[in-house]
């Protein structure tokens, strides 16, 4: 049993290594993205939801620059010293994302190269820039993962009375010299103490990968208590929108700073839809939502989050224990180590294989002569 194992782990890591290396290694780079983006963004002065511009003075202040179309989109940062991001289509169709100062509406060319920056960092994570495949491929290299951790889990621990060697080493191993020996050791015992960070990024990656999979963490909570959206029976153009009655409405439920989402319709039927963290939670993956009459600001309905069922808050907890950010600074520190042990584990896997490979060619040779 344990020499497949031994093969499992190896070839699976020599197949699938390289490619979650990379996955890791986005994954690193993203781990303080709220932060680094900041620091490459221009400074902004300090706002509250009450003193921002809300979305029909964004809006004018992008046509006053020249721009025909409409937003489709704006989302107000948790912090207070970060930009508004607007996304807008124009009227062929072309969408254009903007940065902007919260109080003045000043565009913001740094915050937009920070965003585009981290968008082709994330999209490499999540899909590899190869769309719905792509997706697919990362979330098969997730479970690969699950495999080599308990693979060379069991591997490492030869005999269960002797479980406790796999992370206090004897001092021999720990003083030895030979380079493959203490290569195989360092593979073995980084590993041994990252197993529950390795377990816990590619169960909490899956959740973007597979619908199956989200849908069955989803069910373990039972029904949804929000199955659908509302709708309308008919739709309203740009020029109709009542935007000053959304926003109100839009305020009235976020009196502190928070991170908010305001997603106008796009398709026909579609109502306003308002999305903001409610205090003391994790993340805005964790987001109450409220849904609003374009035309007249009217409420249609409201999904709070504590609303939510206990299955569907448990795939909303993925993102913040994937990216560590449930723990603040702390947290966003182990999970960008812990992405890279990943490049760390392929490449002393590939030497520790080399290594094998020529001791076994000498050998060969030697017994021939």
């Amino acid at each position: 049993m344990r020499l497949i194992l031994i093969k499992i782990h190896l070839y699976l890591g020599l197949v699938g290594g390289a490619l979650l290396s990379v996955v890791a290694i986005t994954g690193a780079l993203y781990a303080y993205e709220p932060q680094l983006r900041q620091w490459w963004s221009e400074e902004v002065e300090a706002w509250e939801p009450a003193t921002a511009l809300g979305p029909r003075e964004l809006s004018e202040t992008i046509r006053s620059w020249g721009w025909e179309g409409e937003a489709t989109a704006f989302r107000w940062p948790e912090s207070a010293k970060a930009p508004v991001w607007v996304i807008w289509r124009e009227e062929s169709g072309a969408r254009q994302d903007f940065m902007l100062d919260a109080l003045t509406g000043r565009r913001l060319p740094r915050a937009e190269q920070a965003r585009a920056f981290f968008h082709g960092v994330l999209s490499i994570h999540r899909t590899l820039t190869l769309g719905e495949a792509g997706t697919k491929i990362v979330g098969a290299s997730a479970a690969s993962l699950l495999v080599l951790t308990l693979s060379g889990l069991f591997i490492a621990v030869r005999r269960w009375r002797d479980a406790k060697r796999v992370w206090i080493p004897a001092k021999s191993e720990a003083r030895a010299k030979a380079p493959r020996v203490r290569w195989r050791f360092l593979h073995r015992m980084v590993g041994a103490w990252a197993t529950p960070w390795l377990l816990l990024m590619p169960l909490t990656g899956m959740v973007w990968s597979f619908d199956a999979y989200a849908d069955f963490l989803k069910r373990l909570g039972g029904p949804s208590r929000f199955p659908s959206y509302p709708s309308l029976s008919s739709s309203v153009g740009a020029e109709s929108v009542a935007w000053d009655e959304i926003w109100q409405r839009c305020l009235e439920k976020v009196p502190s700073q928070t991170t908010m989402r305001l997603m106008m319709p796009t398709k026909p039927g579609q109502p306003v839809r308002f999305e903001w963290s409610p205090e003391d939670v994790a993340s805005f993956a964790m987001r109450s939502k409220l849904f609003l009459d374009p035309a007249s600001g009217y409420v249609l309905d409201e999904h709070p989050w504590e609303e939510f069922s206990s299955g569907e808050q448990l795939v909303r907890w993925a993102y913040p224990l994937h990216t560590g950010r449930i723990a603040g600074v702390a947290g966003q520190t182990v999970a960008f180590f812990g992405s890279l042990t990943m490049p760390f584990f392929f490449g002393t896997g590939l030497y520790l294989y080399l290594a094998r490979k020529r001791k076994a060619r000498a050998a060969k040779i030697l017994n021939y002569e």
